[in-house]
């Protein structure tokens, strides 16, 4: 909790009838946040230890995540990320000769073809003040994981 604080927030709803209910279930919820002065606030480099997180749930599907440290946002290689990233692109319900099979990267549409039990993969791309994530997302059935 020591990321939130109100200048850092926005709480949003939709559709609420009652907005004092609203906003006193918020205040239930995150308590009182005091403002914390910027100039006292000092905030860590966060380290990259990599490490394994998995979730059990009934469904038959399964996603698999690798990822690597990249760069901050403030970093010249940045592009070079976002590029790769799109490269990669998304692909999901991707059929072997189907439509767009030129839009993503050969080494995703090989693995698609050669692996049809690959429901879909995607790219990460995510830059932080002081490091960032890269890496992929694939999907599908538990059975094969």
């Amino acid at each position: 909790m020591d990321n939130i604080t109100p200048k850092k927030c926005v709480i949003v709803a939709s559709g609420i009838k009652n907005h004092k209910e609203y906003v006193d279930l918020v205040k239930e919820r995150l308590g009182e946040l005091l403002p914390v002065p910027e100039h006292q606030y000092g905030r860590q480099k966060s380290e990259y230890i990599g490490g394994e997180y998995r979730t059990w749930t009934e469904s038959p599907q399964t996603n698999i995540t690798v990822a690597f440290e990249s760069v901050p946002w403030s970093s010249d290689d940045v592009t070079a990320f976002y590029v790769i990233n799109t490269l990669i692109g998304n692909a999901t319900g991707f059929s072997s000769g189907g439509p767009g099979k030129g839009m993503y990267c050969r080494a995703i549409t090989n693995m698609m073809q050669k692996y049809n039990f690959i429901d879909g993969v995607s790219g990460i791309n995510t830059h932080f003040s002081d490091s960032g994530l890269f890496g992929l997302t694939i999907e599908g059935p538990g059975s094969h994981s």
